[in-house]
């Protein structure tokens, strides 16, 4: 069954906030705590790439 982790929403938020925290991923809504903590290190690292 295919799912989804982010929606499209939420991956344009990521490029237009560029966030460098989990803090700061956090205000993109549906990123809570259990995400950040799962994949937010990742999702940093990848933006970190693009600056």
């Amino acid at each position: 069954m295919p799912y989804y982790i982010y929606t499209n929403a939420q991956l344009e938020e990521i490029i237009a906030l560029m966030p460098e925290t989990c803090q700061e991923l956090m205000q993109i809504k549906g990123f809570g705590e259990k995400k950040c903590s799962k994949y937010g290190d990742a999702i940093i690292n990848i933006v970190n790439k693009f600056k």
